[in-house]
């Protein structure tokens, strides 16, 4: 099976005011510190993109906590891309050993070849009650499955609890309801 995949946005690898995480550590951190600011350009782009609300270190920390995984004092994140910035033949090389046949798209998956998340940018995720932030934590699951937990190959038992933690993350920290991934 495929591990799900992101696209392309370039992050910083640590943020400040970040520190080591500690098991099922409690979100007490205000959200509004973790939070993007929003652009401010009049009107609507004529292909509308979503943006990620949250600084992608703490929607990281944030779905570490909540697997219980103890993350050491500035742990790497893989690099976030998003479908925007990413030229469809260079998602589908990331992607050539997890995917048959070629994407035609780019979309939400975490590249275990290129350490990346990709993340489909487009703006119909609010439709559906879906965030960025909400399917970033759903790939940063599958990059803790392959990275600390060392899952190879997919399971079932996998993506569903990729699924729980990112309706978890929607719920508490990205205000958005609906009831699928």
């Amino acid at each position: 099976m495929v591990i799900s995949a992101c696209l392309a946005v370039g992050l910083a690898a640590a943020h400040a005011g970040f520190g080591a995480t500690r098991p099922n550590a409690g979100a007490s951190d205000s959200l509004a510190r973790h939070q993007r600011p929003r652009p401010t350009a009049p009107g609507l782009p004529s292909n509308p993109r979503v943006e990620l609300r949250f600084d992608p270190r703490f929607t990281f920390d944030s779905v570490a906590r909540e697997m219980g995984i103890l993350l050491p004092l500035g742990a790497p994140m893989p690099a976030v891309r998003v479908a925007s910035m990413v030229s469809v033949k260079d998602f589908q090389n990331a992607v050539a050993g997890q995917w048959s046949p070629a994407p035609q798209v780019v979309s939400n998956v975490y590249s275990v070849a290129q350490n990346a998340v990709y993340l489909d940018d487009h703006a119909h995720h609010p439709a559906f009650g879906r965030t960025l932030d909400d399917q970033l934590a759903h790939e940063f699951v599958h990059f803790f499955q392959a990275r600390y937990l060392g899952i190879e190959a997919q399971r079932e038992e996998d993506e569903e609890q990729a699924v729980m933690i990112q309706l978890w993350f929607r719920s508490r920290h990205a205000g958005a309801t609906g009831a699928g991934p």
